[in-house]
């Protein structure tokens, strides 16, 4: 784990420069009182810190329970899009936006939203090291959600390590999660992209 709340944003145990630069523009944009990069052997400790936080609840030996936020939903069809530079990847059943649009939306919803919480940094690995689809299956989920942290590491292989192992560490999925305030989430009843009917609600973005 790496820990850092100075202005000036450390990151020792991140060498890669695109890394560095990703993490970089998303602290900028969010603005996390704290940046931990995290790797599986945070798992003990992290679990701890939910269930003090009342994130998690026992639900037997080994077991917990985790509850989402009763004005929060996971995904909605309306509210979820594609978007790419090229409108011919418009696909017959998706929500299709230019990837400019969508990206510069998405950052003036995120400005500021992690204020006084933790951004996790998550490197992963979704497939064995070594392997054909590893070059593929790169990814670094910036997070200020505890639970989606321990949900990764039980989804995939974390830490930073596993880029040391890749022939192209420069080529990974970047993903970005803001959870922000959900106690003022507003709905509306219109469609909320691009008007932006939720107010600082969850925003997710992946690319590449």
């Amino acid at each position: 784990m790496n820990t850092d709340t100075d202005q000036q944003l450390k990151l020792p145990t991140i060498t890669s420069p695109k890394i560095r630069e990703f993490v970089h523009e998303w602290v900028a944009i969010t603005t996390p009182s704290r940046v931990e990069v995290i790797t599986a052997t945070d798992d003990a400790r992290l679990i701890q810190e939910a269930l003090d936080a009342e994130e998690l609840l026992p639900a037997g030996e080994g077991c917990y329970y985790a509850r989402s936020h009763r004005q929060d939903t996971a995904r909605s069809e309306e509210r979820t899009v594609v978007a790419t530079s090229r409108e011919a990847d418009r696909g017959v059943y998706n929500n299709w936006y230019p990837a400019d649009e969508v990206v510069a939306t998405l950052k003036a919803r995120m400005n500021n939203a992690a204020t006084h919480k933790t951004l996790y940094v998550v490197p992963y690995l979704m497939a064995v090291p070594g392997t054909p689809l590893a070059p593929f299956a790169a990814g670094v989920q910036l997070t200020d959600d505890r639970t989606v942290v321990l949900h990764m590491i039980r989804m995939a292989r974390v830490g930073i390590h596993l880029f040391d192992t890749l022939e192209n560490p420069e080529f990974f999925v970047r993903g970005v999660h803001i959870t922000g305030n959900l106690d003022t989430l507003r709905i509306s009843a219109n469609r909320c992209w691009p008007g932006m009917g939720i107010s600082r609600a969850r925003c997710v973005i992946n690319c590449l």
